[in-house]
């Protein structure tokens, strides 16, 4: 089986890629594929690693923002083609145990890419709750990751900057489940992809019996 985990930042998916892993499985992180790619681009500017990314980013309201995350972006689509070129080699005569972990801004590839995705995996999307975004949004305040706003983002004249990602924050999460749900083959609810007792033979059988 061929499985790509899809969801938001913080949702699971590289728990849960790392747990089937350890089932036979091989593991791509579109994480370290970015980062490798975006490794001279950070040096750079004095940034090292996955963690300084967001700072190099930057918000949507500042300068820097546009040209960082195009460069995000084409780094994002690269690693894609990249992981789903291995995939479909893999396939070629054989059906290979593969685990893709993507990122919370996959929905923002390219059609093509989106369109390999569909065909080459079995599209997963770990659901995060209404209630479950509030929190979510406040950690990414307090904890900023590398985020594509899209047109999510808006800063109205009585708001400070902090006071627009606050607004807007949960409105890219409602986006991006909508999109989500629409990407994926499978949806897999909080509850049981959070739960203790859920193992990995179970997070299949989640999958194969949908």
């Amino acid at each position: 089986m061929i499985i790509s985990l899809i969801g938001m930042s913080s949702a699971g998916k590289t728990y849960w890629a790392k747990r089937i892993e350890q089932f036979g499985y091989v593991r791509f992180s579109c994480d370290d594929l970015i980062e490798e790619l975006l490794q001279s681009e950070l040096r750079d500017k004095g940034y090292v690693g996955l963690a300084d990314i967001a700072e190099w980013m930057g918000h949507p309201y500042e300068e820097r923002y546009q040209q960082a995350s195009k460069k995000y972006l084409e780094a994002e689509e690269a690693a894609m083609n990249h992981i789903l070129d291995v995939v479909e080699a893999k396939t070629n005569g054989a059906t290979p145990k593969i685990v893709v972990d993507t990122t919370g801004s996959a929905i923002y590839t390219s059609a093509k890419i989106l369109k390999r995705l569909r065909e080459l995996t079995q599209i997963v999307y770990l659901e995060i709750p209404n209630e479950q975004k509030g929190k979510m949004a406040k950690a990414f305040i307090q904890d900023p990751k590398p985020v594509i706003w899209g047109d999510a983002f808006s800063l109205q004249s009585y708001e400070n900057p902090k006071k627009g990602l606050i607004r807007c924050y949960p409105l890219l999460l409602e986006y991006r489940s909508k999109q989500y749900e629409k990407l994926a083959d499978f949806t897999i609810k909080y509850e049981d992809h959070r739960s203790h007792t859920l193992d990995v033979d179970g997070f299949i059988r989640h999958i194969s019996t949908q």
